[in-house]
């Protein structure tokens, strides 16, 4: 992976997470500085296009950005803001700037949007969504009326029961009951459905997994 892109990307890396970062997130403490470096660089917005605020990286290129900061433990939600910032993208709604995230990972989970005056009311439960405490905002994929439809969901519109994978990462239960504008939702692209959701992040994972033993 000798090419600009990756070797900006692992300087970046390198100077940013150390011992420190990791042991302070490994208190649950969110890395806030390593964050806003990684953005700042547009990393978090690799697989968006022009338009949407990204540098319209290929699928490769994002790959190996994640696996470079798997490669040094980066302990942040970067493929999660990739993969929900696109679906965003995808669907015509704005990408906002800040950490995503994504939901639901599981088929069971269930979430529902109901038309409610000139919005939408979307409720229910999505468990195991990575970093959905340290979240501005959750890309969610719900049931609508007319099929699947993408909400894009502010973190004071859901509470969080924090949970932990066995890495000690956030992998937390949100409980959705919240009214969005009209704005904030829209038809979800052709195809994509929660098991699509699921793929997409197992090859992102692993990625990682492959970096993390590099």
């Amino acid at each position: 992976m000798n090419d600009p892109l990756t070797d900006s990307a692992a300087r970046l890396f390198a100077q940013h997470t150390g011992k420190a970062v990791l042991q302070s997130a490994g208190r649950g403490e969110f890395p806030w500085a390593l964050w806003g470096a990684v953005a700042e660089a547009g990393f978090t917005a690799a697989l968006l296009p022009e338009a949407a605020g990204g540098f319209g990286a290929t699928v490769e290129e994002a790959m190996a950005l994640l696996h470079v900061a798997a490669a040094h433990a980066a302990p942040i939600p970067l493929a999660e803001t990739m993969l929900a910032g696109w679906v965003l993208a995808q669907a015509g709604l704005a990408v906002p700037a800040g950490v995503l995230t994504i939901a639901p990972v599981r088929v069971r989970d269930g979430l529902q949007l109901r038309s409610q005056g000139d919005g939408w009311h979307l409720t229910g439960s999505a468990s195991r969504i990575p970093w959905a405490r340290d979240a501005a905002f959750v890309a969610v994929l719900a049931t609508g009326p007319a099929g699947p439809a993408v909400a894009m969901v502010p973190s004071h519109a859901f509470s969080v029961l924090h949970g932990n994978n066995l890495a000690g990462e956030p992998r937390d239960t949100m409980l959705i009951d919240a009214v969005l504008p009209a704005a904030a939702v829209a038809p979800a692209p052709a195809g994509l459905t929660v098991a699509h959701l699921r793929a997409a992040g197992a090859a992102l994972r692993t990625v990682q997994i492959a970096g993390a033993l590099t």
